[in-house]
């Protein structure tokens, strides 16, 4: 690796070698953002690509705003994602905890996608604000591995530390692990240099004292050759010894992030690979030569032709390439796979030999999958599909992913005693069946476990643990060997279910399998509470729809006599007219033309009064909504015609003023028949006791976007004084014997057919109701 000097931009600091690690002590945000700043400028400014992991109080706005400020054509470098910003709990626990070895094998993985894109190396800040006391010991061993992991890396890294959290052991712990140290003391920035880097430097300074007194000692005296050259071999064998450290820090850093490196001569076919590359395939070093048979041995039998085709471009084309393949050990298992190739030429430019790098994404290809399985899932819970459909896919998402793997759901009865089968599309038929039903406790297998602890349950061995002591010879039959389970719980903390993974040999979770079946308890938990909020709002419209009918069966009972006098009015016409119709056919020379005159307004009667009659029974009929297309004047005319003698009782003239040619509106006759009777009844109640003009208006017009606007308007009482925002809520009323559920319905009514119900008080006395409803096309498309 080439020692060229990188500018830090930090004028105290000056240059630096790759490999660096150093840090920064800060007492404000400004102090931060000045080194940072100029640290990632610098970078910028020589093809390095930067990283910057931000923490509170600064946030990535911040260092985005501030960095626009201080480097020129800085969209430039955003249009090349040259520079990437990120918050500390995204970069260091992207899954609530913090693991060395992973964050370090992202150092890696980003060194690997620079070079590939022609960087010149990595720059990487990272602020500690988030870091806590219980931490501390744990980030101090991440810190001391990070001095070997950049090592003859074209990797630099500066740390920084508010003051405000380290006391006098944590500045000692940060300076240990570091190169050397940045602050500000009396209001200047200083260096403080460890004593090993001190040490460095000095040895430095004394090589090349020792190499300018060697070139003088040369030119002035012939007899030192040999001494010379003494020194010179010796420090060839510190330079093969440090090449040695290089070669294991290399080794270990490929270990850690799980890269490994490879070698191929196009002329001799020679094949060389890193330890790492040997641990990824599967393969021993001591005993295997790696041929090219031997990756293709192992290549997925998916990817066997592109791989080779991909070999035969290599060996062509002059420039890098990347390819991801999968391949299959010999336990089954399967890893996914990505390789970054780079061809090197001989004088004549031809390619000699093509060295690459082999990373193990296997989890991360697992953790996309999932997600995107994750969101699939998400859109059947948003159609709202069936539950048993939903689980017996979030299974399958799951068991994808995992080879070997068996996975579960169990629902939780409402009485909380008994599981009950969900879905396990994989596991055997009667094997479901047995555990159908089972009882949960404190020893009732891995699921009826977890969702009596409500936690997680994990049974490494089926056959020897005492959990399963009930249904082990059950779990024996079937050859299953381990089960870890979960817990499915509402939000409120009580059990739903459990989703659980079998194995048939016995082992323990991975890492990645654990978030894999929390992301599956947190579906299932998701899926399952919606189904239950979906049967509850099925039996809250139950009951709005009972209270409904009892109102209008309430209000029908407070119109009996009226509707009495109604139905008695045609009946008597009709008994008058049918005498008047036998009077004529009974004459000595009957006048049939009389007679079928008498006849015909006796059919007029009777339709008249069966007409009324099945309105009414119509009100009375208890049932689901039914959705049709409906007149709204004709709906109108329906009630002034059911309740007209009503307002005659009390000298109530009505009026009423319907637009033609109006929309017809999709909805349920009944319901909005019992707003219409609801309204115009309110607004005969308000007029009962008034003085001088009683007139109840009812109007019907053309609104806006094709909505119907429908008004009853009176000159009774008015609105309430001060509770006029008050009369829509359930069980207001100013009436001495009232529910106070009429307004409150007709609102849920209307509400439920797309529209809006108002009231507003008449000048100078009374009170208007109006309410829209969506014309047809408008309705179809809000159901």
């Amino acid at each position: 690796m080439t020692t060229k000097m990188r500018k830090t931009g930090v004028d105290v600091v000056g240059d630096m070698p790759w490999g660096t690690h150093f840090c920064l002590f800060y007492e404000t945000k400004a102090d931060l953002l000045e080194i940072s700043v100029s640290y990632c400028k610098a970078g910028l400014e020589s093809q390095e690509f930067c990283l910057w992991v931000v923490a509170e109080p600064l946030a990535v706005e911040d260092a985005w705003l501030a960095l626009k400020q201080a480097v020129p054509e800085f969209d430039r470098y955003l249009t090349d994602h040259s520079i990437e910003i990120v918050q500390a709990r995204d970069w260091y626990f992207p899954d609530g905890h913090f693991d060395l070895n992973r964050v370090i094998s992202g150092w890696n993985e980003k060194l690997a996608r620079a070079s590939a894109k022609g960087y010149a190396g990595v720059r990487v800040t990272g602020d500690t604000a988030w870091l806590e006391k219980k931490d501390w010991k744990n980030f101090c061993e991440y810190e001391e591995s990070l001095n070997q992991a950049v090592a003859n890396q074209r990797l630099a890294v500066l740390c920084t530390y508010p003051l405000a959290a380290c006391g006098a052991a944590e500045i000692l712990d940060v300076v240990r692990t570091h190169q050397f140290a940045v602050t500000k003391r009396r209001g200047d920035w200083d260096v403080i240099e460890t004593a090993g880097h001190k040490q460095a430097k000095a040895e430095i300074k004394r090589l090349n004292e020792e190499l300018e007194q060697r070139v003088v000692e040369r030119t002035s005296q012939l007899t030192a050759v040999n001494n010379e050259l003494t020194k010179e071999i010796l420090q060839r064998q510190r330079a093969e010894a440090a090449l040695r450290r290089s070669e294991g820090y290399l080794a270990q850093a490929q270990r850690l992030t799980q890269s490994g490196s490879w070698a191929w001569n196009r002329h001799t076919g020679a094949r060389f690979w890193s330890q790492e590359t040997f641990r990824i395939f599967g393969c021993d070093p001591e005993k295997v030569t790696p041929t090219w048979s031997d990756i293709l041995d192992r290549v997925h039998p998916e990817d066997r032709t592109a791989i080779l085709q991909k070999a035969t471009m290599e060996t062509k084309v002059k420039e890098d390439s990347e390819f991801d393949f999968r391949i299959v050990l010999s336990n089954g298992r399967i890893k996914h796979l990505h390789s970054i190739s780079h061809p090197v030429m001989d004088e004549s430019g031809e390619i000699n030999e093509i060295v690459g790098t082999l990373m193990d994404v296997t989890e991360r290809k697992q953790a996309e999958a999932l997600r995107d399985g994750e969101s699939h899932i998400l859109e059947m819970i948003a159609r709202d599909g069936p539950l048993e459909e939903i689980l017996e896919n979030l299974v399958r998402v799951v068991e994808a992913q995992f080879a070997g793997s068996l996975c579960s759901v169990l629902l939780l009865d409402e009485d909380g005693q008994r599981a009950r089968h969900g879905a396990a599309p994989s596991l055997p038929e009667s094997y479901t069946k047995v555990m159908d039903g089972i009882p949960i406790g404190p020893k009732a297998g891995s699921c009826g476990t977890a969702m009596y602890r409500r936690e997680p349950v994990a049974v490494t061995d089926i056959l020897q643990d005492p959990l399963w002591a009930t249904y082990r010879d059950v779990a024996e039959t079937y050859g299953l060997g381990a089960c870890w389970s979960t817990p499915i719980l509402a939000h409120s903390g009580r059990a739903l279910g459990s989703f659980a993974m079998y194995y048939r040999e016995p082992r323990s979770p991975l890492p990645a399998e654990t978030r894999a079946m929390e992301m599956a308890r947190h579906l299932a938990g998701i899926a399952i509470e919606r189904k239950l909020a979906r049967k509850e709002r099925e039996r809250l419209r139950q009951a709005q729809a009972d209270l409904a009918h009892i109102n209008r069966v309430t209000t029908m009972g407070e119109l009996t006599a009226s509707l009495a006098h109604e139905i008695k009015q045609p009946i008597s016409a009709a008994g008058i007219n049918a005498r008047t119709c036998l009077r004529w056919l009974g004459r000595d020379d009957p006048n049939l033309s009389e007679a079928r005159d008498a006849a015909s307004r006796l059919v007029t009667d009777i339709t008249r009064a069966a007409g009324i009659t099945g309105r009414i029974s119509l009100l009375f009929k208890k049932g689901p909504p039914q959705r049709e297309s409906v007149d709204a004047n004709e709906v109108i005319r329906e009630m002034v015609v059911l309740l007209r003698g009503e307002a005659t009782e009390y000298s109530i003239s009505v009026r009423t003023e319907l637009a033609e040619g109006l929309p017809r509106v999709t909805g349920d006759r009944m319901q909005l028949q019992q707003v219409l009777m609801n309204l115009i009844m309110n607004s005969i109640d308000a007029m009962k006791d008034v003085e001088g003009t009683r007139e109840l208006t009812i109007s019907s017009q053309r609104g806006e976007n094709e909505q119907l606007v429908l008004s009853i308007s009176d000159t009774g009482v008015g609105l309430p004084p001060q509770q006029a925002d008050q009369i829509f809520n359930a069980f207001f009323t100013t009436k001495p014997h009232g529910t106070g559920m009429g307004l409150r319905i007709s609102r849920s009514i209307v509400e439920s057919h797309g529209g809006r119900l108002w009231a507003a008080d008449n000048s100078p006395r009374g009170a208007s109701f109006y309410f829209t409803l969506p014309g047809r096309g408008e309705a179809q498309q809000a159901a």
